[in-house]
Formats: structure tokens, C-alpha cells, sequence
């Protein structure tokens, strides 16, 4: 680290930046989820027919990769005592 503490030294831009990552990608994820549980839900008590799964399972599974890779980052950086700090506001 370059001595900095105060959130902009590169550790800690890179720790904040794969939290903004992860938080991004869990709300898409979650919203994803919503969704194709509605379509679920609508095929098996009103409409019957077909679900169109895939691509949303491709989704759901593209953005759990991506947050588990972000989650190791950030666990890492952690470990080497690498804190998130506030973003300071001027």
C-alpha cells in the first residue's frame, strides 16, 4: 500500500470497487430470481404451457460465478487487513 488511509489508495479502491460488484450483480441476481419465480408461478396456477427458463438460468448462473469471484477478492484483501473505507464527500 502506499501509506494512504483514506479510501484512495489502490487496495482500497480495489476492495470498494468489488463490493459495488458484488451488490450490483446479488440485485440483478435477486430480480432475475423474482422474475422467473412469477413466470413459474403464473405457468402452474393460471396458464399452464411452457417456461421459458434458460436464458434466465444462464443469467442466474453467469452472475453467481461473478460474485463468487468478487466475494474471493474481497475476502483476500480483507485478510490483508484492507478496509472499505466511506466515501469522503467535499
Amino acid at each position: 500500500m502506499n501509506g494512504r488511509n483514506d479510501g484512495t489508495n489502490p487496495m482500497q479502491r480495489s476492495i470498494r470497487g468489488k463490493a459495488e460488484g458484488m451488490r450490483t450483480e446479488l440485485i440483478q441476481l435477486a430480480a432475475t430470481a423474482t422474475k422467473l419465480a412469477e413466470e413459474l408461478d403464473e405457468v402452474l396456477q393460471e396458464k399452464g404451457g411452457l417456461v421459458q427458463h434458460q436464458p434466465k438460468i444462464n443469467f442466474i448462473t453467469g452472475a453467481y460465478a461473478r460474485i463468487l469471484k468478487d466475494a474471493g477478492v474481497v475476502e483476500h484483501l480483507q485478510s490483508l487487513g484492507v478496509t472499505i473505507k466511506p466515501i469522503r464527500r467535499t
